[in-house]
């Protein structure tokens, strides 16, 4: 099974740099040098100013990697530990919280959503009466019946949303929600899957009403503590008292990231994805010893981020976040970087493989 995504956006081109100038930080390798490679070029392609690798083999990190610099003003090399924007890499973890909740018998997948959150459509009027039937279950596997093709994506119209409800301050995930339960599905719950930022946004909410936290602690109760993480947060507000440093986006076009917190709002380092995924799969079903398949997400906001995450059928997982996306390029640009990777990991698996067998 592979999962995939690439959100859509076009906008200006970020200015290319010379991969030449960039300093590199961690450890140096015969396994590095290859993948060093690879992840230069792309940010000389792709016009990103910092970027961060980690390679992982049965929970055993064996490339972490840093590239450019973290900070606006070119001071401070990126760290291998530096957090970088997921995008939608932050639904895998947000499916594991939700699988989590549901193994443990704290929530039921066949949960109807909106009659468990309880929120008035926007000007009291609800949109599809077929909105009351969408489940847990569904949410999860994209079938809540929305149809961004058909219709259109409200995580890239929050602009509009929030002025046709006048709501001056304090603009919230609430409120998208609101407005949504105002307009009509495109499918009918279950029929057929569509790929939706909107439904993991819901997600998030029932995250928060059946823990009684924000989706930030519930994040770190059920994911974060149990595997020993501790940089894994909504981007640009890390947990109070902590060092976690995240990397400056040179081109930010101001999205705020707490709307989209459980969709595509998290940022983390590359080393805690690995172990991530050495815990979860891509999808958020536990990872069992030795188990390996197939999975890859792609993760990808205007300007600000590409991000991707893989699950070899070797046993590998890898984690690369820049942060840059080249908008009208990127669908290819993604394509071209999973490929290189992959010639090259295809090359070091018997080497990788060979110092833990």
């Amino acid at each position: 099974m592979v999962c995939t995504f690439l959100s859509c956006c076009l906008m200006a081109l970020p200015s290319a740099i010379v991969a030449d100038d960039l300093p590199t930080t961690g450890e140096e390798s015969e396994l590095s040098a290859p993948l060093d490679k690879v992840v230069l070029e792309s940010m000389d392609l792709i016009g990103a100013r910092a970027a961060v690798l980690a390679v992982s083999y049965r929970g055993h990190v064996v490339v972490s990697r840093g590239y450019g610099w973290a900070d606006r003003r070119r001071s401070k090399p990126t760290q291998p530990t530096t957090t970088f924007r997921l995008a939608s890499n932050s639904k895998p973890i947000t499916a594991a919280i939700t699988r989590e909740l549901i193994r443990h018998g704290k929530l039921d997948s066949g949960l109807k959503v909106f009659q468990y959150l309880e929120l008035v459509p926007f000007q009291n009027q609800l949109g599809d009466e077929r909105l009351k039937d969408v489940t847990v279950q569904h949410l999860l596997d994209h079938k809540g019946g929305w149809d961004r093709d058909a219709a259109f994506d409200p995580m890239y119209q929050l602009k509009r949303i929030q002025t046709e409800m006048r709501v001056l301050n304090n603009f919230s995930s609430h409120h998208v929600i609101q407005y949504m339960l105002s307009q009509p599905l495109q499918l009918a719950p279950g029929e057929k899957r569509a790929y939706s930022n909107f439904g993991y946004v819901v997600l998030g909410r029932v995250i928060e009403k059946q823990t009684g936290e924000s989706y930030g602690t519930a994040l770190q109760s059920n994911i974060g503590d149990p595997l020993g993480l501790h940089d894994i947060h909504v981007s640009g507000h890390p947990p109070n008292g902590s060092n976690v440093v995240e990397v400056f986006y040179p081109d930010d076009v101001g999205f705020d990231m707490r709307v989209r917190d459980s969709a595509g709002g998290l940022a983390a380092s590359a080393p805690s994805i690995c172990e991530f995924l050495n815990r979860y799969w891509i999808s958020g079903e536990p990872r069992k010893p030795r188990q390996r398949k197939l999975y890859w997400h792609f993760g990808s906001l205007p300007n600000t981020t590409t991000a991707l995450m893989e699950q070899r059928p070797d046993g590998i997982d890898y984690a690369v976040m820049f942060n840059a996306r080249r908008n009208e390029h990127y669908v290819s640009d993604n394509d071209h970087l999973r490929s290189e990777l992959k010639k090259e990991f295809d090359l070091l698996s018997a080497r990788i493989k060979g110092q833990f067998e």
